[in-house]
């Protein structure tokens, strides 16, 4: 597809396969789906544009395991934030104040900025 312009991806609790979260939902129900779109078919492509996954370890919607494997896919430059306490898309509340914040526009400023 077209990249151009696209300079950083930011994934917040995002899963690695559609058959994976939904047999985590429903035993049985992946089979059903067609995992030709699943995250872990593509993350590798993503690079060179650099790339960040976020997950809380307390997420009880997509499990965070789901960013480590498609950190583990990933070509770099890639970055892995995992929030001990985080729940699902909780990184940026302010109940984390602005420790996350702070980590995600570091990544963005050097994505755009690759010398510095």
């Amino acid at each position: 597809g077209d990249r151009e312009g696209i300079r950083a991806v930011i994934l917040d609790s995002t899963f690695a396969s559609y058959a994976t979260i939904a047999n985590q939902m429903i035993p049985g129900s992946g089979y059903l789906l067609d995992e030709s779109y699943s995250g872990e078919n593509y993350i590798a492509s993503v690079s060179p544009i650099p790339l960040l996954l976020i997950h809380g370890k307390a997420d009880h919607v997509i499990p965070w395991q789901h960013s480590e494997k498609l950190y583990s896919l990933a070509k770099e430059p890639k970055r892995l934030i995992l929030i001990p306490d985080g729940e699902h898309i909780d990184a940026f509340s302010d109940r984390h104040g602005d420790v996350y914040r702070e980590q995600m526009v570091d990544f963005i400023l050097s994505a755009l900025n690759p010398q510095n």
